[in-house]
């Protein structure tokens, strides 16, 4: 399957379109702002083990049941707990000692609030964390107190957390505000995932219609500033033609120069499946995002990227769950739909490891070379846990330690992959 990208295509090619001229090189490399990876003995030999097991490793006391993401920092790998993001409080980041299996609360945005169906007493969910000048960024997907505590003098606002080099955030303000490090995106009512671009801070979430309230009254928002800028107000408005529901920019990924962001609409009327951005996001001049459509359908979540050898990979669902897919393509502008075992379910997040590709699904975990033909090699862990359904939390998939970690969205545990002949165990250590 080919799709046509920057141009608004209303079903697919009947066969790919020849590749778009080659573009000038950018300063930002393909990815995201995910820590890195380094491929040492540990990893070089999982990539040619002929099996490997997950081992458990038990999440910290008073964790949430989603692991939404995993990023390494400073000798140690810092999860993201939720409950369930933008809908009941939970949001904290807790940083775990390879060595030690200790773990330690980096952040906790619960604010003393309750973890189980509580609302506007905590932060409801942090969706992403990512590395960027050697700290950890963390996302607020929705502030407590409805609408924030009017730090940037905006009706609703939100909040990206920074913390120190170690991975440790300062401690909460006064009123238990958030630190005083912590960027405001004004004008924000949630905030899913942020990145550098063409060397500004860009991030996304829901905003507020301020162009005289035609069209759709909260449109996606995408929120850019400087690297110093204390306050990242929304810059671009996208949801299309037509009034068309609540919309919101979820996740972002760099490739060949331009940022790509997925899309969620509550009313699911939009037809489209991401947004490209291609150009300065702080000159004047620059235009919109584009409408991207990858399946036939339109209208798919975003679950994942990732890029590596010139390819970027997209992982969709159906907002009905009824089918989730990885897709990839070679110049960015035309996708094919990648076949995976039929044991794999549901695909939840991919990493590139050198040559190696690296996929958590439902099923367990698959490795595939650059001809993309995923195996498995090893089975999921009883209890199913990448396969829980949220619209923004996917199972997700990192390396640190020369290690592969999958978290789950069952019961906050981290599973670490070992190859058979790996006879060494994660030290089990006291919860701190």
């Amino acid at each position: 399957m080919s799709i046509c990208v920057l141009t608004a295509c209303s079903a697919p090619a009947a066969s790919p379109a020849p590749a778009s001229a080659p573009r000038p090189a950018a300063a930002d490399p393909d990815g995201e702002d995910d820590g890195g990876v380094a491929v040492g003995p540990g990893l070089a030999a999982l990539a040619s083990a002929p099996a490997a097991t997950f081992e458990r490793v038990a999440p910290p006391a008073g964790a949430h049941p989603l692991v939404c993401d995993l990023a390494p920092i400073a000798g140690r790998l810092a999860a993201t707990f939720s409950a369930m993001p933008i809908d009941l409080d939970g949001a904290q980041v807790h940083l775990l000692d390879p060595a030690t299996g200790a773990w330690t609360l980096a952040l906790d945005w619960d604010r003393g609030g309750a973890p189980d169906r509580t609302r506007e007493v905590g932060g409801q969910g942090i969706t992403r964390i990512r590395v960027i000048d050697g700290r950890l960024w963390a996302t607020d997907s929705d502030a407590p107190r409805w609408g924030g505590f009017g730090w940037s003098g905006a009706p609703m606002e939100d909040y990206l957390f920074v913390s120190e080099p170690d991975g440790r955030f300062p401690p909460l303000s006064p009123d238990d505000a958030p630190p005083a490090s912590t960027r405001v995106l004004p004008f924000a009512f949630h905030c899913f995932d942020v990145i550098r671009y063409r060397g500004a801070r860009v991030a996304t979430g829901g905003t507020e219609a301020r162009g005289g309230g035609r069209g759709t009254r909260y449109p996606g928002g995408l929120f850019v500033g400087a690297p110093e800028d204390r306050e990242l107000p929304p810059r671009f408005e996208v949801a299309g033609a037509g009034p068309v529901g609540v919309v919101r920019t979820t996740y972002l990924h760099r490739f060949r120069g331009r940022l790509y962001m997925g899309l969620q609409n509550n009313e699911r009327r939009i037809r489209w499946d991401l947004a490209v951005l291609d150009g300065d996001p702080r000159a004047p001049a620059t235009a919109p995002p584009a409408l991207v459509r990858v399946t036939a359908d339109g209208g798919w979540l975003t679950r994942r990227f990732a890029s590596g050898g010139g390819r970027l990979y997209w992982i969709g669902a159906r907002p009905d769950r009824s089918d989730a897919a990885l897709y990839a393509s070679d110049d960015g502008d035309h996708f094919r739909r990648i076949a995976l075992p039929a044991d794999a379910g549901a695909p939840q997040d991919l990493l590139l490891a050198g040559d190696t590709r690296w996929l958590v699904a439902a099923g367990g975990l698959y490795r595939a070379g650059a001809d993309d033909r995923f195996a498995r090699i090893a089975p999921a862990p009883d209890g199913d846990p990448f396969g829980r359904w949220d619209a923004f939390c996917s199972a997700p998939l990192a390396a640190a330690d020369d290690a592969l970690w999958a978290g789950s969205t069952r019961d906050g545990a981290l599973w670490r992959v070992r190859a058979p002949s790996d006879q060494s165990r994660l030290p089990s250590a006291p919860q701190r």
